[in-house]
């Protein structure tokens, strides 16, 4: 049985496309077409040109063709489909196009996938090497003609890397002599080259060809060619070991003049290689770009193209998204369910929801579509680590099957070059081996080219352009504009994966390094551009679960968000595991993964990573924490708001430790530290608020009174240089700790959990600034060793806070400043290096409580649940060990014991 497929060849001046029988390795006679194309004319005639010749090569037979291969010049993105060319005179109408979602849209191709793509050269070769059928042999193919065309043939496959293999296996753009190497080996070369010699101009090689017969200028310039082509190519021939030289392309018709002498040359140098002159010609292309279609050999390729994670590969029956093989979030935790659950009384709920309303939430894509058939331009920006292509795909979808024409355009094709933005972020990335950076002062314009950016233009052709990925709205597109969200979890479950990649970059790298580059530089740049367009929004997307998706109109979130800063709200927490982690948290919580090694953290309110989730007709949609205090922070904040601005100051985890193991011996940094080291606006001051506790826990904290500050960091040094175990009893004080005591950290106190402890820590937002100095020789779960710091933690500690002065001065000492019939309220004072400050209270039946303009920071610490009602008339349970927070612009909250006992509540704010 046959199995066709089209191979199409696109050039600078023309298209040409013919069916290969892929059974039998060749081109059918009578298939092939070739028409001339405008490359500089504007999309609708390029793409009206391509279709063209396709449906001629269609019309030629009635049996089934299995796909469309292109063999294509680059830039482009192969694996997607999008064209990246610009600034060269050619096809500059398509940048930023999605090709393959145009060409199926004009096709009526319901399967679009089965178009694809290849750089031009590299089909060349792969046409080329199935004629020959040498799957073992090492060959490097060249096409000459207006470009410089390369590709690398290894193991029945095309190669981009590898001994004597250039990066992505291009020639063109390699340094040689004064200039790049395509200046050398081009049409424009031999035309100028001979102008030099003979003040006679020539409009192409093919004159000049005939001219050698009688020319020895002429005849000089292709042994000249030939000089510079044996001096380029020598070294990589060399060292890729290459059996076989195959040229192409229109120059290779002159092979006659200029092979001879490369061989010679070659062999003077003792490198024995056969030339070859392509017996295929133009259809080497076309038999290349077919093959493509053949699933096993578009496998095979798959490494060649930018990232082989932009397509990402769902499983249906696994909605919960957990380890998979071929994962596409690496977590043992379960994706956000849709729809909300409501938990019993007294029960911990790890999806806390605000209301909206009813029918505020839709689910699908095809809900989302209906949405945006009103606008002929869609903005849809958003977070990096959203799945755009699957984004794409499934709107590709939707409007096909209402018949609507749509061009899909990405604006990641406008970001400056990979190699540019990392030279431009590395002064934010700090020390190659440190796990901080400082934050950036870099905008999210600067990772475009402003001209590019200026090129994605949408079309008449289509009744509808999209714009789609982070950073669309920067291209002035007027028009819908729609905010594709992520939760960080979610992000970094994907990180760890390898299934995203940073801010303009185009492979997953090291998930340590990522998270570095995400925290100092990406999440800096994107959140300020969120904030910029939030009052532009149209419609918001919760991009975390790929194949349902969830969307609600802008002005929803806004209104929610509003009512959130004068009642209440509760982030979602999320759940980690640790080297250190314990039992607590999954004994006493829940709808968590069980099936973990421990809970080290919870992320209660560490709001740069947490989000809010809105709930509508029991539908959960999640955005991030930021939007609420990008518009209401100073509704949230109060008095406040003018020292943190949009940054909300005060933190809540909780560190896991029952039956578990003792925290590292650490401290944080000092505030001048903080600012000039990390461009951090405030620093990580603490306390741990010991919310559980057995087998007489102890919390290590404070030096010993003898302290030797050289002889404890010549201990350290050691310990980590040769895994020797410290003896930390002789340097650092631990103290027997309790239910509701409080201990108070500020910057540059040694300090750390001991085991058996459930720590409500009580912080300064700011969260990934611990300086280990000791880990008890201890790896981390992937069986690396901890990162310690030992260099920033002797810039920073307090030696002074040692000996009886951190009992006096650390430990929080209880005093009621207020009380009734059933209720009094427990200041916990802290340190006056803290900007927070902490009080409890204790109630019976229940509590008035005023704001006083400030934010408070709540968890329920001792009961099972209380009722909080707002003056604005809202009323939410919060149970024990929930988080909640009630904002400066609530004014006053009544707090109602639910339980039969007394009841404790721990309330934090800003001094």
């Amino acid at each position: 049985m046959k199995k066709l497929a089209i191979g199409v060849d696109i050039g600078g001046t023309h298209v040409t496309a013919g069916i290969v029988d892929l059974n039998k390795h060749k081109l059918i006679e009578d298939t092939i077409f070739r028409i001339d194309t405008d490359s500089a004319g504007d999309l609708s005639s390029i793409l009206a040109s391509w279709v063209t010749v396709i449906q001629q090569c269609l019309a030629t037979t009635k049996e089934n063709v299995a796909g469309i291969g292109i063999a294509m010049p680059g830039p482009f993105d192969y694996e997607i489909g999008i064209s990246e060319i610009l600034g060269v005179g050619k096809y500059e109408s398509l940048f930023g196009l999605n090709v393959r979602y145009a060409l199926a849209d004009r096709l009526k191709i319901t399967q679009p996938h089965y178009i694809r793509f290849m750089n031009d050269a590299h089909c060349f070769l792969a046409g080329e090497a199935w004629q020959e059928d040498v799957p073992d042999q090492n060959i490097i193919g060249l096409t000459l003609g207006t470009g410089f065309g390369s590709a690398f043939w290894k193991n029945n496959r095309i190669v981009v890397s590898g001994e004597g293999v250039p990066p992505g296996g291009f020639f063109y753009n390699q340094p040689f002599r004064n200039a790049r190497a395509e200046n050398y080996f081009n049409t424009n070369w031999f035309i100028h080259r001979y102008s030099e010699l003979s003040d006679q101009h020539l409009d192409n090689v093919k004159t000049l060809a005939q001219l050698a017969m009688h020319d020895n200028n002429a005849l000089r310039v292709f042994h000249e060619f030939a000089g510079s082509l044996d001096e380029f190519l020598a070294g990589y021939i060399s060292d890729f070991k290459a059996d076989k030289l195959i040229i192409g392309g229109s120059i290779s018709r002159s092979a006659n003049l200029f092979k001879d002498v490369l061989s010679r040359e070659l062999s003077a140098r003792n490198i024995q290689t056969t030339i070859q002159i392509s017996t295929l010609g133009e259809q080497a292309a076309l038999i290349g770009a077919a093959r493509l279609v053949d699933d096993e050999f578009y496998t095979r390729q798959s490494h060649i193209y930018k990232s082989h994670h932009s397509v990402i590969s769902l499983d249906e029956n696994h909605e919960d998204g957990r380890l998979q093989t071929n994962s596409w979030r690496k977590s043992q935790q379960f994706l956000a369910p849709v729809n909300h659950t409501i938990m019993s009384k007294g029960a911990y709920d790890i999806y806390p929801s605000f209301p909206v309303g009813a029918g505020k939430i839709r689910q699908g894509f095809a809900g989302l579509v209906d949405e945006l058939l009103t606008y002929d331009q869609i903005i849809i920006d958003g977070y990096t680590g959203v799945y755009w292509q699957v984004l794409a795909e499934q709107l590709y979808t939707e409007f096909s099957k209402r018949n609507i024409s749509v061009c899909i355009f990405h604006v990641k094709s406008a970001m400056k070059p990979e190699q540019v933005i990392s030279e431009m972020i590395e002064p934010w990335m700090g020390k190659a081996d440190s796990i901080f950076g400082k934050r950036t002062d870099l905008q999210l314009m600067d990772f475009f080219d402003q001209q590019k950016l200026a090129g994605i233009k949408p079309t008449r052709d289509a009744k509808i352009n999209i714009l789609l990925g982070c950073g669309a709205a920067l291209a002035d597109w007027e028009g819908a504009l729609v905010y594709a969200d992520l939760p960080k979890n979610e992000l970094q479950f994907r990180m760890r994966a390898a299934s995203i990649e940073n801010l303009g970059s185009t492979q997953a790298c090291d998930p340590q390094l990522m998270y570095k580059r995400f925290y100092f530089v990406d999440w800096v740049v994107l959140n300020e551009h969120k904030r910029k367009i939030f009052p532009q929004m149209d419609l918001v997307i919760d991009a975390q679960r790929p194949n349902t998706l969830l969307y609600t109109h802008a002005n929803t979130v806004r209104e929610a968000l509003k009512a959130m800063s004068h009642n209440f709200f509760r982030v979602r927490p999320w759940f980690e595991p640790g080297p250190w982690g314990g039992t607590w948290i999954k004994d006493n919580i829940t709808g968590l993964a069980s099936d973990v090694p421990n809970y080290a953290w919870s992320f209660e309110l560490i709001v740069p990573e947490n989000g809010l989730m809105l709930e509508s007709n029991d539908k959960l949609l999640e955005i991030s924490f930021d939007f609420l205090m990008f518009q209401e922070y100073e509704s949230v904040l109060g008095k406040a708001a003018e020292r943190f601005g949009v940054e909300f100051p005060i933190r809540f985890d909780f560190l896991d430790t029952f039956d578990g193991g003792n925290l590292s011996i650490q401290c944080h940094p000092r505030p001048d530290y903080m600012k000039h080291e990390f461009g951090e606006n405030f620093t990580q001051d603490e306390c741990y608020y010991i919310l559980d506790s057995k087998n007489n826990a102890r919390v290590f904290l404070g030096f010993q009174e003898g302290i030797e500050p050289d002889r404890l960091r010549n201990d350290l040094e050691i310990s980590f240089r040769n895994a020797l175990p410290v003896d930390i009893d002789q340097y650092v004080q631990s103290h027997p700790v309790q239910k509701h005591d409080l201990l108070l950290i500020p910057n540059g106190t040694i300090h750390g959990s001991g085991i058996n402890n459930l720590v409500l820590e009580i912080s300064s937002t700011p969260y990934i600034f611990t300086f280990k100095m000791y880990d008890w020789l201890r790896m981390d779960l992937n069986g690396k060793p901890r990162p310690i710091n030992i260099d920033h933690a002797f810039n920073n500690l307090y030696f002074e806070r040692r000996g009886e002065r951190v009992k006096r001065e650390l430990i929080a000492r209880p005093e009621v400043i207020a009380s009734g019939e059933d209720w009094q309220i427990v200041h916990l004072k802290t340190h006056p290096d803290h900007f927070y400050d902490v009080e409890r209270l204790d109630f019976v039946s229940s509590i008035e409580i005023e704001t006083n303009n400030r934010c408070h920071v709540c968890m329920l610490v001792e009961g099972g649940s209380v009722m909080l009602e707002t003056r604005n008339g809202m009323r939410q349970r919060f149970n024990y060990a929930e988080t909640f927070v009630i904002p400066a612009a609530a004014i006053s909250y009544r707090l109602i014991n639910e339980t039969n006992s007394e009841v404790q509540v721990v309330k934090a704010f800003v001094k």
